[in-house]
């Protein structure tokens, strides 16, 4: 049974729809595991475990803005991440208020709905991880998950599936070492929801995990999606896409090029038992790499040219690829990347003028706010999901031309169908076409074989006629 899932706002989810905290908290479960202070208010050590416990609850939370209603997860959030540099040890009266605030603020969080409906775990009971023992990983304050984070897809779908255009996965940026949901997660999932697609925001693990983890994230996600479509009643499942950005960009990289198709997570993790999820394909329909492909990062090569992005996936996805010119971070990567698969896929590039790193869902002072629109009829394009708008083309050909014939043309920017009329001697023509969204036509005479063009519409297509011309088919002729 499809999942309504119920959209949140916040500051930088304008547009999504509010959610009355009463009318939502009915009958809803508190499922999420939230800890609870152990130390009683005035002992000693409340202040030190207070701290430890928010840090905790708030490490969790800001996952789930879908969990809570809108105004309590974005109060708690708000509050809770001040936390993150005091001493407990050293509190001030201020302090110790931001304290009592963010516990206050986690004590009224309303859930709107039950947490198993608003996040999908996209592992089974065994997770694939490089390490040999994970529980020696080490997270601290500064870890941007607690230690027992499991990876999941937040999940945004919308209402009527049977208009969904296409289902993409969302990743966001922040290296290898953390998430940048707020930027990068939440808002482009509205973005790209309003122009029709089912998104999921991946929650990949970070650091302490290595760079494979979270390459094994994203292909666990693929194949969760593709296996799992039928169930939950998703449409456009003909694109299956991912975009991320930077970190998130780094992520699409690594799992093109090393964890496509049936390859399965036992290349790093010998010990991993694959189940049904696994035996899906991982390949994604289009990739689109937001300032991500960091040579060092993202397949560990030092780029220097184009050659340095070699890769032997033979399934590889259609890929848009957008910087800034001035984001120094990742430099030429985007361009020798883009370079070196232009002629084994569909390729598309921009480089934005006056723009840095990180620009999100763009910015109306630069031409970035139109990447999410032409990715958007990217990912159609690439997988055929274009609506091809008919060109009826009404012409009245003067009657001296007695007999028609139509053909295919291929030119340099693209096929041409031409309707191409001449008289009963063969030696007057009347074509016609549409190119460049404009109506094309050229009317001529054939002296000593030669054609004359006497009229071009247009003006620029008079010294093609020989090679339309050419395609004739003498047997082909209709009369009129």
């Amino acid at each position: 049974m499809l999942r309504s899932l119920r959209k949140v706002a916040s500051g930088f989810l304008a547009g999504l729809m509010l959610l009355s905290a009463s009318a939502m908290a009915e009958n809803v479960p508190n499922d999420v595991p939230l800890q609870q202070i152990a130390a009683e208010a005035g002992a000693d050590n409340y202040y030190q475990e207070a701290i430890e416990t928010e840090i905790y609850n708030y490490k969790l939370v800001r996952n789930l803005p879908t969990t809570f209603t809108q105004d309590t997860w974005e109060t708690y959030c708000s509050l809770a991440n001040g936390l993150m540099d005091l001493d407990a040890e050293n509190l001030a009266d201020v302090q110790k208020k931001m304290v009592d605030d963010a516990v206050a603020a986690r004590e009224a969080l309303v859930q709107s709905q039950p947490l198993e409906e608003s996040i999908w775990y996209i592992w089974g009971e065994d997770i694939a991880t490089i390490e040999e023992d994970p529980s020696s990983l080490e997270f601290t304050v500064d870890s941007y998950d607690n230690a027992d984070f499991v990876p999941f897809l937040t999940p945004y779908l919308l209402d009527n599936q049977e208009e969904a255009k296409g289902n993409l996965i969302i990743i966001a940026g922040g290296g290898y070492s953390e998430r940048n949901n707020s930027g990068e997660g939440w808002p482009i999932a509205q973005r790209f929801g309003e122009l029709g697609f089912n998104c999921y925001v991946l929650q990949r693990r970070v650091a302490p995990y290595a760079p494979e983890d979270i390459w094994m994230d994203l292909q666990r996600a693929i194949r969760y999606i593709r296996y799992h479509a039928e169930d939950y009643g998703l449409g456009g499942m003909d694109c299956l896409a991912a975009v991320g950005f930077s970190g998130g960009g780094m992520t699409i990289c690594g799992q093109i090029y090393y964890l496509y198709g049936d390859l399965q997570p036992t290349i790093y993790d010998a010990d991993y038992q694959p189940d049904a999820v696994d035996a899906v394909s991982a390949d994604l329909d289009v990739a689109l790499i937001m300032y991500g492909a960091t040579p060092g990062g993202a397949i560990g090569v030092t780029a220097e040219g184009p050659e340095d992005f070699a890769c032997e996936n033979p399934n590889l996805p259609a890929m848009f690829f957008a910087i800034g010119e001035d984001d120094t971070l990742v430099g030429s990567g985007n361009q020798f990347m883009a370079e070196y698969f232009r002629d084994k896929t569909t390729v598309e590039e921009h480089t934005f003028a006056n723009v840095g790193h990180g620009f999100g869902v763009g910015s109306t002072s630069n031409n970035t706010e139109y990447w999410i629109d032409m990715a958007a009829r990217f990912m159609l394009m690439a997988t055929g999901g274009m609506e091809k708008q008919e060109v009826v083309l009404d012409v009245e050909v003067p009657e001296q031309y007695t007999k028609m014939q139509e053909f295919d043309y291929t030119m340099p920017f693209g096929d041409v169908h031409i309707t191409c009329a001449m008289n009963e001697a063969e030696d007057a023509f009347y074509l016609y076409f549409t190119a460049f969204d404009d109506l094309q036509i050229l009317e001529g005479v054939i002296e000593e074989g030669e054609p004359i063009v006497t009229f071009d519409r247009s003006g620029f297509m008079a010294g093609d006629a020989q090679n339309f011309l050419n395609q004739i088919n003498p047997d082909a002729w209709v009369q009129r």
